[in-house]
């Protein structure tokens, strides 16, 4: 949504609905979209910030600040009042409005086709979820779709990045990653069973195709950051929570999984000739990928979860 509180100067704000919220709560972060304060989010000044001038108490607007999903002073009720147009109260009790908020203003609603949004963001598709990936198909499986406003994310200068990306293109696809491979070449004999015993990484990250390390802790802001130096992209916990959560409810569990099992060698036959056996044995664990894109298509994050209770082995 756009909001021109001013036919003067046209300034423009965007309302984001407050997460974990339905929307007919009707609450909203109210975000700048130009000028001094660009991708800034406007908040509520409290009775500590007023002034007292001849005897009255004046309400003080405070600056805005950059967003936080937590902060509730950053959260605002938007009213109707009809044809008059719509005010906004605050979610904080004993807290204030600014000026542009708390006086009558109207909203003007922009399409998808505004922001390039297509209208195929549905969330989760519990069917296809609820299937496995054909093994040898190739191909990732998109079960999940979403779109996340840019105060979500945190790439580079706010600036550039509102000109580059206002909303990201969040997907969710299962697939096969192989995890062990051993190609049968008559100069090792395994006998008539495949051994495995390795380690495997339940969750792994990638910023730009590059695998990168994530934070363990999160920022003032309520953001956790992946990759380091100039590398490095803020993700707002309030995603990554969403993104755990339809994890843990799929089977997926946290930390480092060994992965012990004897495989018997396929072929036909006895398996005692290298001709009743399989060329080469792959193994191969589910994977569910979000997948984080600007507008563009440009791939910015991965996040593998690796689903150790779903191993799948194959012999060529």
């Amino acid at each position: 949504m756009l909001l021109n509180t001013d036919l003067k100067t046209g300034k423009n704000f965007l309302f984001i609905p407050v997460l974990d919220q339905p929307l007919s709560s009707n609450r909203y972060y109210v975000i700048h979209a130009e000028g001094k304060y660009k991708g800034l989010a406007s908040k509520c000044s409290s009775e500590d910030d007023m002034s007292d001038c001849c005897a009255t108490r004046i309400i003080q607007d405070v600056k805005p600040k950059p967003f936080d999903h937590r902060d509730e002073s950053l959260q605002f009720q938007i009213c109707s009042k009809g044809k008059a147009g719509f005010i906004a109260k605050p979610i904080v009790p004993h807290s204030f409005p600014p000026v542009f908020l708390r006086s009558k203003f109207f909203i003007v609603v922009k399409n998808k086709g505004v922001y390039h949004l297509e209208d195929d963001a549905k969330g989760i598709d519990h069917s296809a979820r609820s299937r496995l990936p054909e093994l040898d198909s190739g191909t990732n499986v998109v079960v999940g779709k979403w779109y996340t406003p840019f105060v979500f994310v945190k790439e580079g200068s706010l600036e550039v990045q509102m000109e580059k990306s206002l909303f990201y293109n969040v997907t969710l696809e299962r697939l096969w990653e192989k995890i062990y491979s051993w190609e049968n070449d008559g100069k090792e004999s395994k006998g008539n069973v495949v051994a495995l015993d390795f380690e495997v990484k339940r969750e792994v990250n990638f910023l730009f195709g590059v695998e990168v390390l994530k934070g363990d802790q999160i920022d003032h802001e309520g953001f956790i950051w992946f990759g380091l130096g100039d590398q490095k992209l803020g993700l707002s916990s309030a995603v990554l929570e969403g993104m755990r959560w339809l994890e843990e409810s799929g089977g997926w569990i946290n930390g480092v999984d060994r992965v012990e099992r004897v495989v018997e060698i396929g072929g036909g036959g006895d398996g005692n000739n290298d001709d009743d056996r399989g060329r080469r044995f792959d193994c191969y664990v589910l994977v569910e990928r979000f997948t984080l894109r600007r507008m563009d298509g440009t791939s910015v994050l991965n996040c593998d979860f690796r689903h150790t209770h779903e191993i799948q082995t194959k012999w060529e």
